[in-house]
């Protein structure tokens, strides 16, 4: 893990940081990780969630990892999966507010058409506050199909939604097995998981985050991803600061 622009001690302006300028840092990460002396460089795995789900899925194509664990990530072009998300949040709000659903509609395609004719990194839309316009357009026609065919066959994937996710589509998880070539593709479609990756037995929706970030990260959740991992990413016999050890006079 690590902090991303303007967050902590990382220098930078999260506002003005695109959706490849993200990639770019993860890819900058796991060259530090990998460069790391009790590291070694060819047993290294990421896992994403949400945005990092996407992240991930594109370090796995480029041959920087050798595993890769996508939470809550999507198969289909972003602006595909914007509206989905935009539908699926609207239909868990108060019903007073889901009888507003045409005219905040045409006003959401207005936002949306406006984000895409910007050219700076903030815009104000529709008199709102001030949004990321640079990640927006570059997620809006990012397609995750083309990254996922493009993961080499050696590479294990692990695809993790949960059945009450209401930002990303579960049924992506069918998408995501059928496009990545390789025949280690495990997908876990998990009962009562949010977006948030805790559980919840009630109606899926937004309003519940608050909530349920106070909870834990759903614990079966987090052994699955860690056994998985395991198998895949085995400790070599040796390791590297053993190697430093034997050599020291």
């Amino acid at each position: 893990r690590y902090d991303r622009r303007g967050a902590g001690a990382t220098p930078g302006v999260w506002e003005e940081t695109g959706f490849t300028d993200n990639r770019r840092d993860a890819s900058a990460a796991l060259r530090t990780l990998a460069a790391h002396p009790d590291i070694h460089p060819d047993a290294v795995g990421v896992v994403g969630h949400s945005e990092g789900a996407l992240h991930a899925m594109t370090l796995a194509a480029r041959h920087e990892v050798a595993a890769v664990v996508l939470l809550a990530g999507f198969a289909r072009e972003g602006e595909s999966a914007f509206r989905w998300q935009a539908a699926s949040v609207f239909g868990g709000l108060p019903a007073p507010v889901r009888l507003l659903r045409r005219p905040l509609g045409a006003l959401a395609e207005r936002v949306l058409a406006r984000v895409k004719r910007t050219r700076t990194d903030v815009a104000r839309i529709a008199g709102l506050l001030p949004v990321n316009a640079h990640w927006m357009r570059e997620m809006l026609v990012h397609d995750t199909r083309d990254d996922l065919a493009a993961v080499p066959a050696a590479v294990p994937v692990l695809a993790v939604t949960g059945d009450k996710d209401v930002q990303v589509p579960p049924a992506d998880l069918d998408e995501i097995r059928r496009l990545v070539p390789g025949g280690d593709t495990e997908i876990h479609r998990v009962p009562d998981l949010t977006h948030l990756l805790r559980r919840d037995t009630g109606r899926p929706t937004i309003r519940s985050y608050r909530r349920l970030l106070r909870e834990p990260v759903d614990p079966e959740l987090i052994t699955l991803v860690a056994e998985w991992l395991r198998v895949r990413l085995r400790e070599p016999l040796r390791a590297p600061s053993d190697e430093r050890r034997a050599a020291r006079p």
